[in-house]
């Protein structure tokens, strides 16, 4: 795996059918389709909160096994019942979570939800609060935040526009990672741009 890898926020964009997925690829394939141009993907709350462990064990069979899932979690909708999901989707996958992105405003969200949260899997936060992590929790690199040190990245649409941008935006990600070990980079979007990711990936094999 490269150093930093690129990945979308969800799979399942009707805005990519016949434009990145082909025409008639069948609605179960997608995410094994997907897998073979990108190495992780940000699974959204609405596209995990009901699913069954034989879902979890097909993402896994669609997949190779050094792919990885990320599941994002909006802190208004964080209680107990998700907190079982979570965890039956962790009993799932294993390892091959890598992560939580955790999205909204920490203020009111109970210590022991989110002490609960980093049992499962290391958690990134993207407060739209301005709100830095708290214990064990990570915080989520963006363009021009000032972060340091983050491992997950967030690149919204319009930061992705042109190569020139993609690359200053690459490196400052780059810049300011720290110690080692791999990174990833979130693109955002509705859809998320495919060409833009695409264009990132040989970006990053030009500087790394």
């Amino acid at each position: 795996m490269n150093i930093l890898e690129t990945g979308a926020l969800g799979w399942q964009h009707e805005a990519w059918n016949n434009t990145y997925y082909p025409e008639d690829l069948p609605e179960d394939w997608r995410l094994d389709y997907y897998s073979h141009h990108f190495n992780f993907v940000v699974i959204k709350g609405h596209e995990w909160r009901n699913v069954t462990r034989g879902d979890v064990d097909q993402w896994l069979d669609d997949v190779a096994d050094s792919f990885l899932f990320y599941l994002s979690v909006d802190t208004g909708g964080l209680d107990a019942d998700v907190l079982d999901q979570l965890r039956s989707i962790k009993a799932g996958l294993g390892e091959r979570l890598s992560g939580i992105l955790l999205t909204g405003v920490m203020q009111g969200v109970a210590d022991v939800l989110a002490t609960e949260l980093t049992r499962l899997a290391t958690v990134y936060t993207d407060m739209a609060d301005g709100s830095v992590p708290a214990g064990d929790m990570k915080g989520c690199w963006r363009p021009g935040s000032g972060i340091t040190g983050a491992r997950l990245g967030i690149l919204p649409a319009e930061s992705a526009m042109d190569m020139r941008g993609m690359r200053v935006c690459i490196q400052e990600f780059l810049a300011q990672r720290g110690e080692s070990g791999e990174l990833g980079l979130v693109f955002e979007g509705e859809p998320p741009p495919v060409k833009a990711m695409q264009d990132a990936q040989v970006i990053i094999e030009m500087l790394t």
